[in-house]
């Protein structure tokens, strides 16, 4: 049979039960706002019994992604940095002279995802759930002098030490990487004009650089854009579009 990820980046009980209804035996990974500040091994501890499930699924280095089974329907930034850490942990336990990728998914499904890093996203991203306003403005004030202080040390640790990474751009970088992700399977961005945490620009030119990367495989990233809808509540406000797009994209990676 075939086997479903699904890795979320903290949506809200109600939009889980949206996608629980239509699937009802899925792994779900979720990821809570502590997970961005944790460390590597955190994160890796948090996705592990993800591997025991692919393995007890028969998913492992030697299955070629095409017809794996695999579907991987990732939700949000923290849906993908799950993805990637799980991807990540998986190659550390793998051969050198491996060839597939550490997730050898037959198809992808990325829902409102990649974004950008910058201080109004990270205050809205962690204070949307605040429902006391008093509360939410608290709590973005000591975000936004964390975050503030955080970008200073950034700088002075790039001046001493050299440039570094940040996790938004590492993962922009490692959803294109073939090691941790197959990158010639069906692809498809499903995204919003009004997200007000992931920028439609920013989604697509992720899906641009996806498509330069694969330029001999057309056809095979796709982005489907809903219009008004929030933050990965695309399915919610036209369930049968949404529904239909997740469809087609895996019979695209049965006809492969």
């Amino acid at each position: 049979g075939d086997n479903n990820i699904w890795v979320d980046g903290g949506s809200t009980f109600a939009s889980l039960q949206v996608y629980g209804a239509i699937q009802q035996a899925l792994p779900i990974v979720r990821a809570h706002a502590k997970y961005f500040w944790g460390s590597e091994t955190t994160r890796r501890a948090a996705v592990s019994p993800v591997i025991k499930f692919l393995r007890d699924a028969g998913i492992d280095e030697n299955t070629v992604a095409e017809s794996s089974g695999l579907l991987v329907h990732a939700f949000s930034n923290g849906g993908a940095l799950n993805e990637t850490t799980l991807a990540r942990a998986i190659a550390d336990t793998l051969p050198p002279s491996t060839n597939t990728s550490a997730i050898p998914a037959q198809a992808i499904i990325y829902d409102s995802l990649p974004g950008v890093q910058n201080l109004r996203v990270t205050l809205l991203a962690f204070t949307a759930a605040i429902r006391s306003p008093v509360f939410r403005t608290l709590a973005k004030v000591l975000l936004g002098v964390l975050y503030t202080l955080g970008t200073a040390w950034k700088y002075f640790e790039n001046f001493v030490l050299g440039p570094k990474e940040d996790l938004v751009t590492k993962l922009h970088r490692e959803l294109n990487e073939p090691k941790l992700l197959p990158q010639h399977i069906p692809r498809t961005y499903i995204y919003s004009d009004a997200d007000e945490l992931i920028p439609a620009e920013s989604v697509e030119r992720h899906a641009k650089k996806a498509k330069e990367l694969t330029s001999r495989d057309t056809g095979v990233v796709n982005l489907v854009k809903f219009q008004g809808s929030p933050h990965v509540a695309h399915a919610r406000q036209d369930p049968k579009r949404y529904w239909d797009t997740v469809a087609q994209t895996w019979e695209a990676s049965t006809r492969k």
